[in-house]
Formats: C-alpha cells, structure tokens, sequence
C-alpha cells in the first residue's frame, strides 16, 4: 500500500508550514524523513492521519483520496505511533495492545476470538510475551517503545508510521527499536514511514530517505544517492565527512562542522 501526495499545503492559521510538497512513499519499504527541527517532518504526518486539515493538494491510499475516507477507515488501513504517547493509569501491557483492535470493533461489541488471536500475535511479533502482563507504567524506555509497537501493530494495518520512535532511548535501544521495525518490514511486507533525528540511523535502516527543510523536500532517495557532502549542506548548513560502511556500503557521517558564512 503506498501513499501520493500531490501539492500538499499545511497551516497553522496564516503561517504556512508546507507551502507545497510532493511525495510518493513506496510500497513495502522503509520510508525515513530527516532535517531539522520544526521544518514540517511531524506535521506531514499527522497531515497524512488527517490530525491536521489540508489547506490545499491530496493525499491517496492506494489510489483513493484520503479526503473520502472516515478517521476509523484510515486507522485500518495506517497504524501511528506518535511522540511520547500517553499511557492510561494502571493498565497493563496486554490490554494495551488491545486497543489496537478498536478500528475494526463494531459498536458495543467486544473482542472477539480472532482479536485476541491478533493481540496474541502482536505481542509475540514485538517479543514481549514475558512482559504481558506486567504494568506499562513499570517497564523501561525500550520495553514500552515494544508495547506501543505492538499495539500498532494490532491494528493490522499495511502501513506504519512512527514519529521519532527512538527518542530518549539509549544507543542499544534504539538499534534494538530500528532492527525490530526492519524485521517487520522485511517479514510482513510492512511500509514504514517515520521521523529520525539520527543521520546515520537514517542511512543504515532506510531504503528511501526524505530530507526536509522549511516546510519543503530538499531530496528523496535511496541513501547511496541522497546523503552526500552537498545535501547535508543544503539541509543542515553542515560541512560533513562521509565514509561507506565496509560491509552494507551505506554512508556514515563520522564528523561535521557548521558552515561559517562570514
């Protein structure tokens, strides 16, 4: 499932954040948005949920105009993991993840068996059957990164999007978080798009990266032909040193400096 987006506006009152982007996020691949803070990386994805209105442009699902679609028809069809979400009082994991399954309930109905089937699949898929029925509000950083994963995951969606799901982990964690949402890629066929602030996450996890700039896409592509000296200039006014990775051949910034105009 692939998501197009064609002369996308956002604003915030009169202050346009997006003045016009243009994007096609590929099927079945990892999607990456890099740049700096407050250049629209999180906005575009909550456009995308319909959290924020569209001033002008389209976004399609597969062909169809998300304009036409209800917020519980997206939620079938795109799980989102936000920033920092909130965990409700003295709940425990399992039934955390389950409501994941409230998209697909009908009113007034409960869960069924195939819902718990899912619930169950989730949780193993993220690796933390251990931890199901301990309290969320107990467990560490990375644990509960797992636990909203799940939980997204329940959705049984195509497409997942996460909104910088590594912060204020620590560097294992953090791959730990990225190595599990590759592994669901590559396993289930997921499309995932999301915001990292790490570059050279960026370009390890990735097959298509997005930079963005003051509301607008710098450039878009796989990271051997995006992360170069010349794009992280324009992108971050930095002058980097690069290397290629011996084994996988993917670039890293192993320094940086920021570019004095005077």
């Amino acid at each position: 499932m692939s998501i197009d987006i064609h002369n996308l506006q956002i604003a915030y009152n009169d202050k346009i954040i997006i003045p016009c982007a243009n994007l096609k996020i590929p099927e079945n691949k990892i999607t990456i948005l890099i740049g700096p803070n407050g250049c629209g990386k999180s906005t575009l994805l909550k456009s995308i949920m319909k959290i924020i209105p569209i001033k002008k442009g389209k976004i399609f699902l597969n062909g169809i105009n998300t304009k036409n679609l209800s917020q519980k028809k997206l939620a079938q069809k795109i799980a989102l993991l936000p920033q920092s979400p909130t965990i409700p009082d003295g709940i425990n994991v399992k039934n955390l993840v389950a409501y994941g399954r409230f998209p697909h309930q009908k009113l007034l109905s409960g869960l069924t068996k195939q819902d718990y089937d899912i619930i169950d699949w989730a949780i193993e898929e993220t690796g933390i059957s251990e931890l199901k029925n301990r309290s969320v509000e107990k467990l560490s950083g990375g644990q509960r990164q797992r636990v909203w994963i799940a939980l997204a995951l329940a959705q049984k969606t195509d497409i997942l999007i996460l909104d910088e799901p590594t912060t204020y982990l620590d560097m294992a964690h953090q791959l730990e978080i990225l190595e599990l949402l590759q592994k669901l890629n590559k396993e289930n066929k997921m499309t995932i798009l999301m915001v990292l602030h790490e570059l050279n996450h960026a370009s390890k996890f990735a097959d298509n990266i997005v930079g963005m700039k003051k509301g607008n896409i710098i450039f878009e592509g796989s990271p051997n032909d995006v992360i170069n000296t010349e794009n992280l200039k324009k992108l971050y006014e930095i002058e980097a040193t690069l290397i290629k990775d011996k084994k996988k051949g993917y670039p890293i910034c192993m320094d940086y400096s920021i570019i004095n105009e005077n």
